[in-house]
C-alpha cells in the first residue's frame, strides 16, 4: 500500500524534464502536454498493477504513438460465423472486440485497461508481451507477420523501448546517440 501511494505521488510530480525526455524518444512528434499526460497515465497504471510504467509507455508508443482514444481496426475473429469487424481501443489497444470504442476514458484509464490486460498475461506466461499482442505460443512455428512486421520480436522490442525511455529520463543527453540509432526502429 505504501509503495502504491508513493508511486501515485511520483506520478503527480511528473516534471517538464520527464516529459521532454519522453518526447525525445518518440519517433513521431508529440507535444509536451501529451508527453506529460502519457507519463502520468502510465505511472498511475504502473503503480496500480505493479508494472514498469516505462514498459507501458513503450507499448503505448507502439500501439498508438501515444494517442488517446486510439481506434485500431482489427480483422474479424476467424471463429465468428458472422465475421463481424472488430476494433481495439485506447492508447495501448489491449484487446479486440466487436462494437464501438468508448471515447470518454481518460488516458490514465486507457493505460490502466492495457496494464490490467498485460498483468493477466504476466501471471500466465514468461513472454507476456507476446500474449498481450495476441500471439502467445505462435512464434514456435516461425515468424508471425502482421502489418508487415514480425511480431515474434515484439517482446524484446518493447523491453528495449522501455529501457530507451528510462535512459532518456535518467541520463538526459547521454542517451542522444542511443536514441538517434534506435528510436526510429
Amino acid at each position: 500500500m505504501l509503495t502504491t501511494l508513493i508511486n501515485l505521488l511520483l506520478a503527480l510530480m511528473t516534471t517538464d524534464a520527464d516529459a521532454e525526455a519522453l518526447r525525445r524518444t518518440a519517433p513521431e512528434p508529440i507535444t509536451l502536454a501529451a508527453a506529460r499526460e502519457n507519463l502520468i497515465g502510465a505511472r498511475i497504471a504502473g503503480a496500480l498493477t505493479d508494472i514498469d510504467p516505462d514498459l507501458l509507455l513503450a507499448i503505448g508508443w507502439h500501439e498508438s504513438n501515444y494517442t488517446s482514444n486510439y481506434v485500431q481496426p482489427e480483422p474479424p475473429d476467424p471463429h465468428d460465423p458472422e465475421q463481424r469487424p472488430r476494433v481495439s481501443c485506447g492508447v495501448m489497444t489491449p484487446y479486440p472486440f466487436v462494437g464501438t470504442c468508448p471515447t470518454s476514458a481518460t488516458l490514465a484509464e486507457q493505460y490502466l485497461d492495457g496494464a490490467v490486460h498485460l498483468r493477466q498475461w504476466m501471471e500466465r506466461t514468461t513472454m507476456p508481451i507476446l500474449g498481450y499482442a495476441g500471439i502467445a505460443g505462435s512464434c514456435s512455428a516461425g515468424p508471425v507477420i502482421r502489418r508487415g512486421h514480425d511480431l515474434c520480436g515484439y517482446e524484446r522490442e518493447m523491453r528495449d523501448r522501455a529501457e530507451l525511455i528510462r535512459c532518456a529520463r535518467v541520463n538526459g543527453t547521454a542517451c542522444i546517440l542511443w536514441i538517434a540509432t534506435t528510436a526510429k526502429g
